[in-house]
């Protein structure tokens, strides 16, 4: 793959120290000097197709498009609008678990959250993708933000990260779950997790009956894989054979309505 705009390696993890370091910054030079095409030919059909809709979905130059594109395609976006108590929550734990840690957002999208935990102190703050063009607005992002020396992009199957045993500390799953194959995200996740470290899963549950009537109807938003696999509570018990799972919180049981609401005059209005 290009790294053309990726930082170099040793500026985020020096190769000086403990083994477990060095190991850990040797995996991810490896992972970012991988050719981009060969890594997507070598991907299943499954996988082929969600690296397609991300990186479709993540366009710029289609977002920045807007109109029906737009809409028809991105309209989901409006619910996660709804969802600032959850938010809150994430961002509090966030700041507790990450500074001086090595922390890793699993499936980071455009990596919002991988500069997040660089900013608030990780020692490394490392961003995993299948789509390449995730992986570059990523990269980009955090060159315009400063934060460049300190995060580390890769494009990358979540399901088998190349990481080594035991080399992350922290692991935040963000709305991304739904997108995988648990029976090897999970134990995955649960190899490269070092003794006592620490997962926040961050996922909508199949059963709200209005949700799933409207994911029915905008089935363009969404690939074939993650419209059969949005968690269920079974999920959660099949978690509990890899994790000491904590506390489960439920949040948004009716703030999924102001999805409906938005654009109604004056109710969203931050002007006053």
């Amino acid at each position: 793959m290009s790294t053309s705009h990726l930082p170099q390696i040793s500026a985020v993890v020096p190769k000086e120290g403990n083994g477990q370091r060095a190991g850990l910054s040797a995996a991810l030079q490896a992972l970012q000097s991988r050719d981009s095409k060969e890594f997507a030919a070598a991907l299943d059909e499954r996988k082929r197709r969600e690296r397609e809709w991300a990186n479709f979905s993540r366009d710029k130059r289609l977002i920045n498009a807007g109109g029906e594109t737009e809409e028809k395609h991105r309209g989901n976006a409006k619910w996660y609008s709804t969802t600032q108590l959850s938010l809150e929550y994430r961002n509090a734990w966030l700041a507790e678990k990450v500074p001086g840690k090595v922390f890793l957002d699993y499936a980071c999208g455009n990596g919002l959250e991988t500069l997040k935990a660089a900013s608030m102190g990780a020692s490394v703050a490392m961003g995993i993708d299948v789509s390449n063009v995730s992986v570059a607005n990523a990269a980009e992002t955090a060159s315009r933000e400063g934060l460049a020396d300190r995060c580390v992009f890769l494009e990358g199957d979540c399901e088998a990260t190349g990481l080594p045993d035991n080399s992350v500390d922290v692991i935040l799953c963000s709305y991304m779950l739904h997108h995988l194959n648990l029976e090897y995200a999970y134990p995955e996740m649960r190899r490269i997790l070092k003794p006592g470290g620490c997962v926040l899963a961050c996922e909508a549950l199949d059963y709200n009956p209005l949700i799933k009537l409207y994911r029915k109807l905008t089935p363009e938003m969404r690939t074939e894989w993650e419209k059969e696999h949005i968690l269920s509570l079974k999920d959660v018990r099949t978690a509990k054979r890899f994790f000491n799972v904590g506390r489960i919180r439920y949040w948004h049981v009716f703030s999924f309505l102001g999805g409906f609401l938005q654009g109604a005059p004056g109710l969203f209005r931050q002007d006053f």
